[in-house]
């Protein structure tokens, strides 16, 4: 039998849950259990291929036609909508109400109604407020309306599970197989295939990784797995990067949104042993859960959370007997000894797993009980709710660790200083001296100590946390042969790793060396720990600090890790000011105020100029320079969301980096240096603020060949876009357009979060006010769409202290706004002009509205706030609609773009965006010589009671 054509129709559960427009949870509660309809129950039949639960095209188009059969006849009670459905219905409304996003009183709503059909198909229901179901059930609102809205959120579920297929996620950890937990892994499976939150309690090593693993296989949901050791995230900030950098590699947007977008299951593992506190995990837990109903939590724990509240738990227990001596190896089972053995590994896994060595290494059950039970040896015989120092766990541990070679230990002692694993495409063990790294990790692998996973292709080397804390604390007892040298060797190397990788972004190969750090910064931060503790007894570590530090600054600034990366130069700070180091401190204090500044730690950014401003540089110009230099960005912080300072402040503030420049140059003999050039680049944008773009301009036509010769992409894109704004302001708008687009280049492959948006904003803004300059040919959509991302990404953040709209809204972000808007409309980017307005309605306005009350919801789209976001929303959906069978408008949408324009906007920005009106109807809806001027007196006329007319275009009413 040819079993591929016989399989040819067989869907597994992502494509056969697109198939009837449901999601995958729903479709597993089809297969597992009855719906009852009047002509019998009727259930979705499944088959298993290879391991797989897959549905074959008839079944599923069988079963979605007898799901439309009426529940019930006529004369009997109306049938209940199972709970199944009502979930499916909630998330794919996002938790609200489908048509007005309120999330108030929302209930189940038929399309048609259940009176004509006694039908309650997943698809002939939506999720509605009171409000808007009253509307439709009395007739405001047509059916036709309802059910263009239901395919909606039909289509854009399908689109979801599909953007889920094929995500490369940060590896998750090895699989093996699993023994003896059929009951748990069933209940495990349909909590995974049901919508809600899943908690997973056992002690440490009892295989709650691996359970989690093969059901998270079995579920078969689609979901992308994201896993977070919660051991290794010693802040907030570093749980929130951690995120950030999963969401990362499936697309830009906050990480939050992106998860949801692709309805990830994110499993923090370890609760119990969170480095960054217990409270901020259940905070984090918290706003995953509220804000986004679609991203699916498992949590690993070792004790219970009372605070946090799963929609399922599961505690795990021990094995049972027969899955236990599955792991014993069978020529000692017989043994006397044997089932001494195990009962004191008492049905737990991974100490059977090492048992299992011992017997093999030792060469019998007899010989590793006598080690195990001899003489002071603290034996404790678990009933445990802990793993503890005398559990069987860490003695065999223990024994293992004790039994290996020295080379074995070493070995074991660097693969568990690597949170995230030992990848040895970017950290080889030859490079610490030893000799057979294939056979080392082959006899780790034999202990059950080591997992080899993969990562690109190559090998991932990894522990479990049991036995990784095991191996790091026995190197704090220096259990470790030459525990010095290799502890020393292996931050080194690590380090000059780190430097590769930030050469490659250097150099050009900027995918690939930001790719790697993503990779790698989980390693980087534990090794940055690693030095930092162990600097005080030898220097030598300070050095190392010092690289991973400078090494990692553009990738920090690029990728938005401010908060973390004021936290990583904090560190190699205060290291270098123990040391006496001045200049070293002083370089990591200015990053550090750069970064604090960027993720708005003020009070971290103050601190740090106190400990600039206490070094004595009296005696050392260059050390003058450098905190001249300093002094001349730390004060930069806008006093408020439009003004960067007073004139005269600037221009002290500009000579002050005039100065850091002369000192910095003097004392390299007269050579322009990095430091040297970046004063330059501080003095050219504080003249700039100041309102003198023609001595800005001088600066940077010396310095932007300087960081593009010096291959420093974030340097030369900022040199660059500020290029662009000194030669908009002196009239050479082309030129202008041009350095705008050369940095927007720059930024886009390091993802340089709001730095793209600056430029590609700016260069918005030259197209709106200058009607002639075209958008360069090197800007292309997705580098538009990345700064959509980025803009977007920057409101949500700065929404909790947004109150009203215009003036008040942060300024610099509405004119980014308006930039983007610009540039996407008239540079012909419609993709990223309907992104802009669909993730500003879904991620902005939509979630304002939800969040109101309701006195607010009275008004037309609740808030002034959201209103407003709500309004820019309809502007960019609008223009971005627009066919060309409709290019010349009629009086009434000129009408109401130009009111959207005078409404919204303010000032400077509100003539900028009448100018951008002008020019798009202008050029592309055919009113050609429209000018802003004309604009402007229709929507001022109307303010006298005048009608809305445009002098010289007569327009179809």
């Amino acid at each position: 039998m040819n079993e591929d054509k016989d399989n040819s129709d067989l869907l597994d559960a992502v494509r056969a849950s697109i198939r009837i427009g449901a999601s995958p949870e729903l479709l597993f509660h089809y297969a597992r259990r009855d719906t009852v309809t009047v002509n019998g129950p009727i259930r979705l039949a499944s088959r298993t291929v290879n391991g797989k639960t897959v549905f074959s095209l008839h079944d599923l188009d069988e079963f979605d036609r007898l799901l439309d059969a009426a529940r019930n006849t006529p004369n009997e009670p109306r049938s209940r909508i199972d709970l199944a459905v009502t979930s499916h219905l909630k998330a794919e409304a996002g938790g609200a109400c489908a048509r007005c996003s309120s999330g108030i009183t929302v209930e189940n709503a038929h399309i048609i109604p259940y009176r004509e059909t006694q039908s309650n198909h997943h698809r002939n229901l939506v999720r509605l407020c009171s409000a808007c179901h009253g509307e439709y059930d009395t007739g405001v609102v047509s059916r036709m309306e309802i059910e263009a809205l239901k395919l909606r959120l039909v289509e854009a579920a399908r689109d979801r599970l599909l953007a889920a297929q094929g995500v490369n996620l940060a590896p998750v950890p090895v699989r093996h197989e699993l023994l003896g937990r059929a009951a748990e892994l069933e209940q495990l499976v349909a909590a995974l295939q049901s919508p809600g939150s899943v908690m997973v309690r056992g002690v440490g090593g009892i295989g709650k990784t691996q359970l989690v693993l093969a059901a998270a296989d079995a579920a078969q949901t689609g979901r992308p797995l994201i896993w977070i050791s919660l051991q290794d995230c010693p802040s907030a900030a570093v749980l929130a990067a951690y995120l950030e950098t999963a969401a990362g590699r499936i697309g830009d947007g906050d990480f939050i949104s992106t998860l949801s977008s692709v309805r990830a299951c994110v499993i923090l593992d370890g609760v119990e042993r969170a480095a960054c506190g217990l409270d901020i995990v259940s905070d984090m837990i918290a706003r995953l859960s509220a804000e986004r109903p679609e991203i699916q939590l498992v949590v690993t724990s070792q004790a219970r959370l009372p605070e946090v509240g799963f929609d399922f738990e599961l505690e795990l227990g021990p094995l049972d007997h027969d899955s236990a001596v599955h792991l014993f190896p069978e020529a000692a089972r017989s043994e006397p000894a044997a089932s001494q053995l195990l009962q004191f590994a008492a049905g737990h896994p991974l100490t059977l797993r090492i048992i299992a060595g011992l017997v093999r290494h030792f060469e019998g059950a007899e010989a590793v009980w006598r080690r195990l039970t001899g003489p002071g040896q603290p034996l404790e015989m678990p009933a445990r709710s802990v793993q503890t120092s005398a559990s069987s766990l860490d003695l065999c541990l223990e024994a293992a660790f004790t039994a290996l070679t020295s080379e074995q230990q070493k070995a074991m002692w660097v693969i568990a200083q690597f949170p995230a694993g030992l990848s040895t495409l970017f950290f080889d063990l030859e490079s610490l001296g030893f000799e057979d790294p294939p056979g080392l990790i082959a006899a780790l692998r034999q202990w059950h100590l080591v997992e080899v996973g993969t990562v690109w292709d190559e090998p991932l080397l990894s522990t479990l946390s049991p036995v990784r804390h095991f191996v790091r604390h026995a190197g704090r007892e220096a259990a470790v042969p030459d525990q010095e040298v290799i502890r020393r060797r292996t931050a080194y190397v690590f380090a000059m790793r780190v430097a590769e990788a930030n050469s490659m972004i250097h150099s050009g190969k900027i995918a690939h060396g930001m790719a790697l750090l993503h990779r790698e910064f989980p390693n980087a931060l534990a090794i940055m720990d690693h030095a930092t503790g162990h600097a005080a007894s030898d220097p030598r570590y300070r050095m190392v600090a010092n690289a991973l530090a400078s090494n990692l600054q553009t990738f920090l600034f690029s990728a938005g890790y401010f908060e973390v990366g004021a936290e990583v130069m904090r560190k190699a700070a205060d290291l270098a000011l123990a040391a006496g180091a001045q200049k070293e401190a002083l370089e990591m204090l200015s990053q550090l105020i750069s970064l604090a500044n960027r993720g708005k730690c003020f009070d971290l950014a103050s601190a740090a100029l106190a400990d600039a401003r206490s070094i004595d540089c009296r005696d050392d110009e260059g050390l003058r320079g450098l905190l001249l230099g300093i002094e001349a960005g730390a004060e930069t912080r806008p006093r408020n969301s439009r003004q960067g300072g007073g004139h005269d402040t600037l221009l002290e503030q500009a000579a002050a980096a005039s100065r850091s420049y002369d000192l910095l140059t003097a004392a390299a003999g007269g050579t322009l240096t990095h430091r040297g050039a970046l004063a330059l680049l501080q003095q050219a944008c504080l003249l700039e603020d100041a309102g003198n773009p023609a001595e800005a301009l001088a600066l940077l036509d010396r310095i932007c060949p300087f960081f593009i010769g010096a291959s420093n992409p974030i340097n030369a894109g900022a040199a660059l876009q500020r290029r662009g704004n000194c030669l908009a302001y002196v009239g050479r708008v082309d030129e202008a357009m041009e350095n705008y687009a050369d940095s927007a280049v720059r930024f886009h492959p390091l993802g340089a979060v709001d730095y793209r948006s600056n430029t590609l904003g700016e260069a918005g803004l030259l197209m709106a006010e200058y009607h002639a300059v075209s958008c360069s040919q090197k800007i292309t959509c997705d580098i538009v769409v990345g700064g959509v991302d980025d803009i977007v990404d920057r409101i949500v953040t700065e929404l909790p202290g947004i109150r009203v709209p215009g003036n008040d809204w942060p300024y610099v972000l509405t004119r980014k706004t308006c930039g983007l808007i610009a540039i996407a409309s008239l540079g012909r980017f419609p993709e990223a002009l309907n992104r802009l307005g669909d993730r500003l309605r879904s991620e902005v306005a939509d979630m304002m509205f939800a969040q109101e009350s309701e006195e607010a919801r009275e008004l037309d789209y609740g808030s002034p706030v959201a209103g407003h976001f709500a309004a820019l929303a309809w502007l960019c959906e609008h223009v971005s609609a627009v066919e060309p069978a409709d290019r010349y408008p009629d009086l009434a949408e000129v009408e109401g773009l130009a009111i959207v324009v005078e409404d919204m906007f303010r000032g400077g920005v509100r003539e900028l965006m009448f100018g951008w009106l002008a020019r798009y109807l202008s050029q592309q809806r055919g009113m050609t010589g429209l000018r802003p001027g004309i604009l402007r007196a229709a929507v001022d006329g109307l303010s006298y009671g005048e009608p809305f007319e445009l002098d010289g275009f007569s327009l179809a009413l």
